[in-house]
């Protein structure tokens, strides 16, 4: 069987305000949250992936337009129409407490599951041949301010098959637009990451750390590496395709 595939996204924010932009510039910049969602479920389709997963904050829960609660489930459905899984956790920005969009959505009822809630449930992953593909374990923030650890609670699973968390992360400290700081957990594992823009002649320096590891630990110095090299490789490339406005 072949191995797990899963397209992961965070903090889409479709309808996020950008008041502050010219009016052209500012549709552009709404379009385009709506044209990156649309290329990740062209992605998950052509990939033949297991599942899409969105962690949290898929849109602003009071500032949703209409025209968007009926386009999402489209695009969406599109996705599970082609055999992919979706699944979608609530953030701080579309908590799943109280009513709003989440409610009025008209969301694909097959191969679709919205968490809105911190009660962790798993959710198989399952092909069309009904074959076990994998497991995700998933909860979601039920308030704006989600203040206790979520993947503390989150329980050891034994399976033959990949076991995938889902979550949305926690901010730790945020002062735009110098610095953000999250946390990195899973398992025994209670990382944070931290990201700083420092000036540095005529123009600035990016600085990532990823502080928590315990290095007695073999399993977590394993951890460490990978993510390390993810780090220094994967986030370096982009970076560099970002810079040079090269986006083919």
């Amino acid at each position: 069987m072949r191995a797990l595939r899963i397209i992961h996204a965070a903090d889409c924010h479709l309808d996020a305000p950008s008041r502050s932009l010219e009016r052209g510039v500012r549709e552009r910049v709404e379009q385009s949250a709506r044209t990156a969602l649309e290329r990740l479920v062209a992605l998950a389709v052509d990939r033949e992936a297991d599942a899409l997963v969105l962690a949290g904050d898929l849109f602003d829960r009071d500032l949703l337009r209409i025209p968007t609660e009926l386009w999402l489930p489209e695009v969406l459905g599109e996705a599970t129409e082609a055999g992919v899984t979706v699944i979608a956790v609530t953030g701080n920005h579309d908590p799943g407490g109280g009513s709003g969009p989440l409610d009025r959505i008209p969301w694909p009822t097959a191969r679709f599951h919205l968490v809105r809630d911190r009660r962790v449930r798993p959710i198989e992953l399952r092909r069309r041949d009904g074959a076990l593909a994998g497991i995700v374990m998933a909860a979601g923030h039920e308030s704006p301010r989600e203040a206790d650890n979520l993947v503390a609670t989150f329980p050891a699973v034994a399976a033959d098959v990949p076991v995938v968390g889902l979550v949305h992360c926690q901010v730790l400290e945020l002062e735009p637009p110098r610095l953000m700081r999250f946390s990195w957990r899973g398992g025994n594992l209670d990382t944070v990451v931290s990201w700083s823009l420092v000036p540095e002649g005529t123009g600035t320096r990016l600085l990532i750390t990823h502080d928590g590891f315990d290095e007695t630990d073999p399993a977590q110095r394993m951890v460490m590496g990978i993510l390390g090299g993810g780090w220094r490789g994967h986030l370096i490339r982009q970076l560099a395709t970002l810079l040079s406005g090269d986006q083919a």
